[in-house]
């Protein structure tokens, strides 16, 4: 949970082709590096890697497939930071 001085947040970010399974499996958990009860943890995946919402594989209509649009790690920077911006915000 996010503390009242907003100062436990931690933003683990994605990397290219990144997902979360690694952090989840390894890092992630009671007594491990990065653990809940002492951090507010946000944890995302790179776009279009196949785990997060925006895909060429989940899309429909006319932004499915090879017509997804293209992605760049500046794109991710982007999103986490607005993303970890409104959650710190909240």
């Amino acid at each position: 949970m996010l503390n009242a001085a907003k100062d436990n947040a931690i933003l683990v970010p994605t990397w290219y082709s990144g997902t979360s399974k690694i952090m989840e499996q390894v890092y992630i958990g009671n007594g491990r590096a990065l653990d809940p009860a002492k951090y507010f943890i946000i944890v995302v995946n790179q776009i279009g890697n196949g785990l997060s919402t925006s895909t060429a594989t989940n899309s429909g209509g006319a932004q499915a497939g090879p017509t997804f649009p293209k992605v760049r790690i500046g794109d991710d920077v982007r999103a986490q930071h607005t993303l970890f911006d409104r959650k710190i915000t909240v």
